[in-house]
């Protein structure tokens, strides 16, 4: 049995699943323009390189997230997944995922995004295990402060953690990502699958264990 880890922003769907979500909750009407604009210009200035993954999130949640009813996500979630996962599934990924589901590897999807969108998406996909960032609420059911936020260090400890727990016995792990934010989990893996990878990430690895998609 091989363990199987998968990225998903820019990996196992194209582009943000977050951005997805709020740009849906604006077409729908759920949400005004203004309300949209500040995530939007994080986004664009983390592309950029203006923006670090960490300060991003950060950002989004302090101005965004902050005070927002967990049931109104929720609510929005299973439509904005049925109308939209066939047009951001990664095809080529998704293909990989299918084969390791078939031979029952032991498939992990872990996420930096919000983990009300990453954890029904993994649902949907039949994957058993799903990491992503977590929040708390306050006694009104509305986020109030970050958890834990899943990036590249944190990612690598929930793997070592969640073989521990699970005491799997297994041949390999193998790694899908497209960041070189995921450098530290990536580092743990013994067969690596990178997405459309800059440079910078590519030249981290051996070519003998690392394949590009």
């Amino acid at each position: 049995m091989q363990v199987v880890v998968f990225d998903l922003d820019n990996t196992l769907i194209k582009g943000n699943i977050s951005f997805s979500f709020f740009l849906y909750l604006f077409l729908n009407k759920k949400i005004s323009l203004s309300r949209l604009f500040y995530p939007l210009i994080k986004f664009a200035k983390y592309h950029l390189g203006l923006l670090s993954l960490v300060d991003m999130h950060r950002l989004i949640f302090e101005n965004f997230l902050k005070k927002q009813s967990l049931n109104f996500l929720k609510a929005n979630v299973e439509p904005f997944l049925k109308a939209k996962i066939k047009k951001i599934i990664n095809t080529p990924v998704y293909n990989h995922l299918k084969h390791h589901l078939k031979e029952k590897n032991h498939v992990i999807l872990m996420s930096s995004s919000p983990d009300f969108l990453v954890n029904p998406l993994a649902e949907i996909l039949g994957i058993k295990n799903s990491y992503a960032t977590s929040y708390l609420l306050d006694s009104l059911g509305r986020i109030s402060d970050v958890n834990y936020f899943l990036e590249g260090m944190v990612k690598a400890q929930f793997l070592d953690d969640h073989l521990k727990i699970d005491k799997l016995k297994y041949e390999k792990i193998v790694g899908f990502s497209d960041s070189i934010n995921d450098l530290p989990l990536l580092k743990k893996c013994d067969e690596v699958y990178l997405v459309n990878p800059k440079r910078k990430l590519t030249k981290k690895f051996d070519s003998k264990i690392c394949k590009i998609i």
